[in-house]
């Protein structure tokens, strides 16, 4: 399985993830060895670590992109020290649908397909 390095611009496709954890039943207890979650490594290696709590003592640095014309916001992980940097790695976004009482907002990793019925979904919030 491909890590998420900082040359790699995607994360690894979940075909790939399922089918790495069907290999093998003690794959999930291998992978929680190898791969500390961010809340005590302080790094985002795969999307699950984005449902995931941060460190404690540290910050993880993101900055969004908004798309005006389609409402569409796009969350990104900083890469370097300047905030301001137009480069960073993709990690989640959000579509802005109004209705007449709230809005709420799709949230996905694809950003492509921002839809309930991608792969990519994750959750909606209002």
């Amino acid at each position: 399985m491909k890590r998420l390095e900082e040359g790699e611009s995607t994360w690894p496709s979940r075909k790939d993830v399922v089918a790495c954890a069907a290999v093998c039943g003690t794959w999930r207890e291998i992978c929680k060895d190898i791969v500390p979650s961010p809340e005590f490594c302080g790094k985002i290696t795969f999307p699950v670590s984005l449902k995931q709590p941060g460190p404690r003592d540290g910050v993880i640095q993101c900055f969004i992109k908004r798309d005006k014309s389609t409402l569409t916001y796009y969350l990104y992980l900083c890469l370097s020290t300047a905030v301001l940097s137009e480069n960073g790695k993709f990690l989640l976004a959000a579509k802005r649908s109004r209705r007449t009482t709230y809005t709420e907002y799709i949230i996905s990793v694809d950003p492509k397909n921002i839809s309930r019925s991608s792969n990519g979904y994750i959750g909606k919030m209002r």
